[in-house]
């Protein structure tokens, strides 16, 4: 019998994307092993055809900017595309083209992309206003200037991925492309240590004979760290939710592989970052879960001490250990420093960006020569920015929580519960999954921002829109619910 239409099966969507990788890879196999005269042309030529791909996709569909980006970003310094005239990454190149595809939508008037403003938003346009408050008394306003254009693309960031997130497999395929990127950063950090020339092999762990700490292609391996940390709490909230263990395992590896990750990073910020955001995990897990999660995290903690109690223990207690671990007493002592500036500068600030300007005429002795740039980010806004930073910092933090509080409180089968107590431990059953995995990148990254600077990291504020466009997406369905 001849074959019909209804006897012919049609490629479905998983073979289609499984040829497509097969046939990438088969691609990136050919470039890695054929003959060294032609591979550099024929790079140049698949990497022209994939950015002709990548624009054309973007242009079609702006919801792909958002993983793209977040897979663009974990490159850092790395997807530099062109150096001049000036720099350009290839996060910065996603994010340009998800603007120009987000206007054409807004400009065809897509009612799905239009943008929801919350108070979140009144913070980060508070922040952008505290910069342009610091400048007229910067003590470098050139760098000020670069510092105010990075926090308009840090809010155009914020706005398109919060736009689009509103929609769940925005956020499917995004917390995907999150810790995927993770993973496979984590793997580049593995093989630095093992000895792979590839990215930034010059951090090491004191002189030059001591261990290499992985830092894959960020400039600074605490970053990495955080990120890496951010993408276990992720992963493990996948985890806590799966429906099988099938279903569990992806997440599970995962989240192992971006763990060992943070181990090679040798970072004190992404360790007590993770301990942080592992216990988010758990105080967001579903109440029937909860023991489980909790007993899960204790043999992880035992597991990992285990194998290396010197390494894992010596780091966490180096944080006090000002009297001879000069990385630790540096950052006690800017503490001191910074918010002496703040006393002589409390009112306009030394200019965003501006602060290693004022710092070396605060520095304390005993504190690294090295080291001028601010580590604490919620003493350094105020420093840099004045009252009006203060001011902008109280109001982000205020509208974070007041959304995490509002969605715990008025969504669930409870509207009235029986207390405070009683309505945090509800949490778990009462918020999306997009939600509990902003919230958890989000105490994440203000953990380690205790010790680091992380105004500018796209992922800090991929949380924040998370949680933001989840919150905005479950109240909208539920006013759907209720007009029905």
């Amino acid at each position: 019998m001849s074959a019909t239409k209804s006897d012919t099966p049609a490629l479905g969507g998983f073979d289609i994307r499984l040829v497509t990788a097969l046939l990438l890879a088969a691609v990136i196999v050919g470039l890695l092993l054929g003959d060294p005269g032609t591979r550099s042309g024929a790079l140049l030529a698949t990497l022209a055809l994939a950015g002709v791909g990548v624009v054309a996709l973007l242009l079609w569909k702006a919801e792909w900017s958002v993983p793209l980006m977040l897979v663009a970003a974990s490159f850092d310094l790395g997807g530099r595309i062109i150096s001049e005239p000036m720099p350009l990454t290839a996060y910065q190149a996603v994010l340009l083209i998800g603007l120009a595809s987000w206007a054409l939508r807004l400009l065809g008037g897509d009612e799905s992309a239009k943008p929801r403003f919350t108070l979140i938003d009144a913070g980060l346009l508070l922040l952008l206003g505290a910069a342009l408050w610091s400048l007229p008394f910067s003590l470098d306003k050139g760098d000020t200037v670069m510092a105010i254009a990075r926090l308009v693309f840090i809010y155009l960031f914020y706005q398109l991925t919060s736009t689009f997130l509103r929609k769940q497999w925005v956020v499917d395929v995004s917390t995907a492309a999150f810790v995927g990127a993770g993973v496979l950063q984590a793997l580049i950090a593995l093989a630095q240590v093992r000895g792979a020339s590839i990215g930034n092999t010059a951090v090491r762990v004191g002189g030059p004979t001591s261990p290499l700490r992985g830092s894959a292609f960020f400039d600074d391996p605490n970053y990495l760290a955080a990120m890496l940390a951010a993408a276990v709490v992720v992963a493990a909230i996948k985890v806590v939710h799966a429906r099988s263990l099938r279903q569990a395992i992806p997440w599970l590896v995962a989240a192992g592989v971006s763990a060992l990750g943070v181990y090679v990073t040798y970072s004190r910020t992404g360790l007590l970052a993770l301990a942080v955001g592992l216990v988010v995990v758990w105080a967001l897990a579903p109440s029937g879960r909860k023991r489980w999660v909790f007993l899960a995290g204790v043999l992880a903690v035992a597991g990992i001490v285990a194998a290396n109690p010197e390494a894992v223990i010596g780091r966490f207690t180096a944080l006090t250990d000002v009297d001879s671990d000069q990385s630790a007493a540096t950052r006690y002592y800017m503490i001191t420093s910074t918010l002496e500036i703040i006393r002589d500068h409390w009112a306009m600030g030394t200019g965003l960006g501006a602060f290693d300007m004022a710092y070396p005429a605060y520095r304390i002795a005993g504190s690294s020569f090295s080291v001028i740039r601010p580590h604490q980010l919620p003493l350094a806004m105020w420093a840099e920015m004045g009252i009006a930073g203060l001011v902008a910092e109280i109001t982000l933090t205020f509208a974070v929580l007041r959304m995490a509080w509002t969605s715990i409180r008025i969504q669930g089968p409870s509207v009235t519960p029986h207390g405070i107590v009683d309505l945090l431990a509800e949490a778990g059953d009462r918020l999306t999954l997009g939600q509990k995995a902003g919230l958890a990148i989000i105490v994440s990254y203000a953990v380690g921002s205790l010790f680091q600077y992380f105004l500018y990291i796209e992922y800090l504020w991929f949380g924040v829109a998370l949680l933001a466009g989840s919150t905005i997406a479950r109240r909208a369905q539920s006013s759907e619910v209720q007009d029905v």
